[in-house]
């Protein structure tokens, strides 16, 4: 048999493994890319009591988003908790049992527009934060940020306030009149930032 008849078989058979090969990089290439879905338009509002370690959350409008999606990241004073929230919980390491509202296991699957959910940060998490803590609470959907709010406890839960501001017989709550928020969580919302 002849070497030369061989060569071009042999260079056909290379030729279609390396465009085999390459079809298959592409296509495992191009599955393996985040989806490029939009991040729902959401509005979201929080609160802070520093007594109780609670944070509560309020989806203010937008679209409605469905819970198994939903990721809530805390930091306090910069630095963030060594458990984060496994929102729906009813008992995770480093939160009190039982979150109220929509962060609750028992709760809808889908968080919507009026509906608020609460949850407590344990003295066994780290860092623990008390009433003169910042918490940054960053809400994420799909893996795209939707909201970053930066809460403080609010005024009326800080001893010293209540007792200046009863004292001299003015309420102890402090209301920002340039924003929409329902009364209680007027006094603790320092920032929202909505991101689409």
């Amino acid at each position: 048999m002849s070497d030369r008849a061989i060569a071009p078989v042999i260079g056909m058979v290379l030729l279609v493994g390396v465009t085999v090969l390459l079809a298959t990089s592409l296509a495992f290439g191009l599955s393996s890319l985040p989806s490029s879905s939009p991040a729902p338009d959401v509005s979201v509002v929080g609160e802070f009591d520093g007594d109780e370690r609670a944070v509560t959350l309020v989806h203010r409008g937008g679209d409605p988003i469905e819970l198994d999606n939903l990721e809530i990241l805390v930091e306090v004073d910069g630095v963030p908790l060594e458990h984060q929230p496994p929102i729906p919980f009813f008992s995770a390491t480093g939160f009190a049992p039982g979150p109220e509202g929509v962060f609750n296991l028992e709760s809808d699957s889908s968080w919507e527009a009026g509906e608020a959910g609460t949850f407590s940060i344990a003295s066994t998490n780290d860092p623990v934060p008390t009433a003169e803590s910042e918490l940054q609470v960053t809400v994420v959907v799909q893996d795209q940020t939707i909201a970053v709010l930066t809460l403080t406890a609010s005024e009326r839960n800080r001893p010293e306030a209540a007792d200046s501001s009863a004292a001299a017989g003015t309420p102890s709550r402090v209301y920002d009149r340039s924003s929409t928020v329902p009364a209680p969580l007027e006094p603790t919302i320092r920032g929202l930032v909505r991101l689409k």
